[in-house]
This record gives C-alpha cells, structure tokens and sequence, in this order.
C-alpha cells in the first residue's frame, strides 16, 4: 500500500504536526532534521492510513500499519492547535484524515 499524498507526520518527541506536501518532502525533512526518526514516529495519509517509517543511510521508507480512528485524529489535531498556542480547540471537528491535513497545512499562525 502506498502513501497517499499529502500527509502529516506525527513525531514522538512532540504533539506537533508537520505538513508533508508529497515524498521529497519527507525526504527534505529527514534531510534537515537534527534529530534521527524515532521508531514511534509515524505519517497519516490523505486516507487516514497510518505508517511507520524506516529510516537508513540511503532513503525513507514507509510501511502500512493501521487505520487511524477519527476520533484518535481529532485529538491529534487538537493536541497540534493547542501547542501552537490556540485557543477554543474543543470547537475543532475534524470529519475525515483529509480535513485533518489541509487543517495543519491551512492553520492561522
């Protein structure tokens, strides 16, 4: 199964999101990093499918690992809009994975 794009990756280490347009992206982002990906890192897709991610000398690859439950999505969500300092975050209301992406990439700084 394959990632459908975008997506966001869920790090371990905060309750931030982070926005991935498609693969280089990914890419880019490890790249940048300072800090390896964690065995507990994953990415959501577009479809709401989760995957793990594999990191080693030569690239990023990611496998299938479960359905994200909505309600599991929203409180990510949620978690991300609260870090980011905003408030009311009981109103959001993510109806799919896709909303939930396009609402990380479209958020109000």
């Amino acid at each position: 199964m394959n990632v459908s794009w975008p997506a966001i990756i869920k790090l371990s280490t905060c309750d931030e999101l982070i926005y991935l347009e498609g693969i280089d992206a990914l890419n880019d982002f490890v790249d940048e990093s300072y800090l390896p990906l964690d065995q507990t890192d994953y990415i959501i897709d577009s479809q709401g499918y989760k995957y793990s991610i594999e990191q080693s000398s030569l690239s990023v690859t990611c496998s299938f690992s479960q359905v994200v439950e909505l309600h599991g999505l929203n409180d990510l969500v949620k978690l991300h809009y609260a870090q980011a300092g905003h408030c009311c975050i009981s109103k959001i209301q993510i109806e799919n994975a896709d909303a939930a992406i396009a609402a990380i990439k479209d958020m109000p700084m």
